[in-house]
């Protein structure tokens, strides 16, 4: 019988919460994993250069905190110990879609309220508290991609490592392993080390919706109010949406650790909002609602107001690719970046983490090493990211203002009905509920699709028309 084949080293570039993920399930794979990470890690929960949004309003997706829960068992305990809260998402949060309220209940759908910052510290603990085969190499950017130069002309080329630059030493070395994989994020640079390589250039899809936030930390426990003010605002969880297409503003009062909340607005068609406290505050009187406007004015906004831009989603169709090289994958916002107003991100990651780690499991047993499992991950991935993408960027092009290629009539017609659906959840606790279970990813859309819920869109179209 043939002993089972072993793995020595695996390499992920990039250390953010994709990277350590992937280094999780590696480390039940491989002899050592390495973590190619071009920033200092700070010492306490903060930000770094990598992570750009990480001063502003992350909502986990409960799907991602289940997955994150079943990977690092003590997670929620020791956020929780830091401050984090945990929110269950139809009682304790005012969502605003337009039409009022979604309705107020009890459910299971809860999630853990805290900053990224927090989170990936956390993750971080774990990971090097309790995997000891995971090294980081802080300070120190991956250049490019070793490959070797064996069945070139048959397509079955294979990345041996990668070349680093190490800012601590003020030099280059290659580092070999017996799998790389790229979580760089939007940054990342596997297209043009292959194409440098002499593969072709993948195809991408980009859907350009040009977004903007402006985030300010607030702690009403010492923020100072207004002389004239008798009482002290109320703060609550609240978020109030778009309204397309007449308002492209999207704002939130979200708590996190240290008793803090962060005050943030979404502008979505280069109506970006301002970073100075007088224009933020004036821009809050632009939501559907003047509901977080009335909840700030009084109080004296301190500290800095960040701001952030992006143009909005890119997908590289690896997949698709006449030749791919052997034991290298790439997965997370390398392959797929999304909207991130629409929090998507940490939790698709999560997902392909599972899925990377299931791949393995499935080669592991047929003991064939990793011969063709850079192809078939690849595919997985792209399967993964179809789903989050069709929703996120079906709602962009709900903008005129939205750049690219715009999904199909059937997506389109499943857009327009989920944002009925979402009209309905002032007064329909099935409808609310289902559409959260959908947005957080537990759910296929075709659960909008139950009949009560059917009934109850059929009814509220007939009212609309017969308003006419």
């Amino acid at each position: 019988m043939q002993s089972e084949l072993v793995h020595r080293t695996a390499i992920v570039i990039g250390g953010g919460i994709a990277g350590l993920l992937a280094a999780r399930v590696l480390h039940e794979h491989f002899k050592e994993v390495i973590i190619i990470e071009k920033d200092k890690y700070p010492f306490q929960a903060g930000p770094r250069n990598g992570t750009p949004q990480s001063n502003h309003v992350h909502v986990l997706l409960i799907k991602g905190k289940e997955i994150l829960l079943t990977m690092f068992p003590d997670l929620q305990n020791k956020l929780v110990a830091n401050g984090a809260r945990v929110l269950n998402l139809t009682n304790d949060v005012d969502y605003y879609v337009g039409t009022g309220y979604s309705m107020k209940f009890e459910s299971e759908l809860t999630t853990i309220a805290c900053t990224r910052q927090l989170l990936e510290y956390e993750i971080r603990n774990e990971m090097f508290e309790n995997y000891p085969k995971v090294i980081v190499r802080e300070n120190t950017r991956a250049t490019e991609l070793v490959i070797s130069k064996d069945k070139k002309e048959a397509g079955l080329r294979t990345i041996k490592g990668v070349t680093v630059f190490s800012y601590n030493k003020n030099s280059e070395e290659t580092i070999l392993g017996d799998l790389v994989v790229d979580t760089t994020g939007r940054e990342s640079q596997t297209a043009k080390w292959l194409e440098r390589l002499g593969y072709d250039k993948p195809e991408e899809t980009v859907v350009n919706s040009y977004i903007g936030y402006s985030t300010c930390w607030f702690n009403p426990n010492t923020q100072k109010i207004s002389a004239t003010v008798d009482i002290k605002p109320i703060i609550k969880p609240t978020i109030i949406l778009t309204n397309p297409p007449s308002n492209p503003y999207m704002g939130l009062i979200y708590p996190v650790e240290g008793s803090q909340w962060l005050v943030g607005i979404l502008g979505i068609g280069k109506n970006y909002p301002p970073t100075d406290k007088q224009g933020f505050l004036q821009y809050t009187k632009k939501l559907e609602t003047p509901d977080i406007y009335n909840a700030i004015k009084y109080f004296e906004l301190s500290g800095p107001i960040y701001g952030y831009r992006t143009s909005g989603s890119k997908q590289f169709h690896y997949e698709k690719m006449k030749d791919w090289p052997e034991n290298f994958v790439a997965y997370g916002d390398s392959v797929s970046s999304f909207n991130p107003s629409y929090g998507q991100g940490i939790t698709v990651s999560c997902i392909e983490a599972v899925t990377l780690d299931k791949t393995l499991r499935e080669y592991k047993k047929r003991n064939k090493g990793l011969l063709g499992f850079s192809r078939v991950f690849q595919k997985k991935v792209s399967k993964i990211n179809r789903l989050p993408w069709l929703l996120g960027t079906s709602e962009d092009f709900r903008w005129s203002t939205t750049e690219g290629t715009k999904p199909g009539i059937i997506t389109r017609y499943i857009q327009k009905y989920s944002n009925r659906v979402l009209l309905l959840t002032p007064k329909s606790k099935i409808a609310s509920k289902s559409f959260f279970e959908v947005m957080h990813m537990l759910r296929s859309p075709l659960i909008l699709f139950h009949p009560l819920i059917l009934l109850n869109v059929l009814i509220e179209t007939l009212k609309r028309t017969a308003n006419k």
